[in-house]
């Protein structure tokens, strides 16, 4: 491979990766869904937090990849992941991760499942209002994105409902828009939430020179008396 093709390729891998840590249907309008199992529906605000109280609290988190000190104060558990593994698969790139969380009886979760900012390299047109991110999101000509969250093994598409955004990331000039969800306390023992989806609209070749992201992450939960 020419020195050329090698570095034209790393750039794509690497403007792939700004997508999903900057964690990231085919009709200009998605589908609305209700929660599944484990998974509270879209306009529920848990201890009164809404999706897009919860998504402007953990903004700051996210776009520091994930650092500690960026964590937010909340009643919740944000599941989230620490160390991603890319790989090239022929045009695209894949994604996959594992996490394991040890929480308390009772503890709620949050899981922010893909963001898009309007930072550079910005797929599509970034929303202007909460109204034009269904189109940003789900649109083919923009993300074109499927997204999907699994709890112990009931599956629940998430849609345009669980949007949450735009809101400004504190301490940036950015802003944000994310698909996240809320899910409820689990039983004692041990539980697994995978959330995966694909983004492969026409936006993301010419953002990112690439023809799609795929990804899966795997959230190992361990709810215990006493941790």
């Amino acid at each position: 491979m020419s020195s050329f093709a090698t570095t034209r390729r790393s750039a794509r891998f690497a403007s792939a990766i700004t997508v999903l840590v900057g964690l990231a249907v085919a009709s200009a309008a998605a589908p609305a869904w209700s929660g599944g199992a484990g998974v509270l529906s879209a306009t529920e605000s848990p201890h009164g937090y809404s999706l897009t109280e919860m998504a402007s609290a953990v903004a700051p988190f996210t776009m520091s990849d994930n650092d500690p000190a960026a964590y937010p104060a909340t009643p919740f558990q944000v599941l989230h992941v620490d160390n991603i593994d890319y790989q090239l698969v022929d045009s695209g790139v894949v994604a996959t991760a594992t996490q394991s969380f040890t929480v308390r009886p009772g503890t709620p979760f949050y899981v922010p499942v893909f963001n898009a900012t309007d930072g550079s390299p910005v797929v599509g047109t970034f929303p202007a209002t909460a109204a034009d991110a269904p189109f940003n999101f789900f649109d083919p000509s923009q993300y074109g994105g499927t997204f999907e969250i699994v709890v112990d093994g009931s599956t629940t598409p998430l849609g345009a409902d669980y949007l949450a955004g735009p809101v400004p990331v504190q301490g940036t000039e950015l802003n944000i828009v994310t698909l996240g969800a809320f899910i409820h306390s689990l039983s004692t023992g041990s539980h697994t939430v995978t959330v995966r989806g694909t983004v492969d609209g026409a936006g993301v070749e010419e953002a990112h020179g690439i023809t799609y992201i795929e990804f899966e992450f795997t959230y190992n939960v361990q709810v215990q008396k006493g941790a």
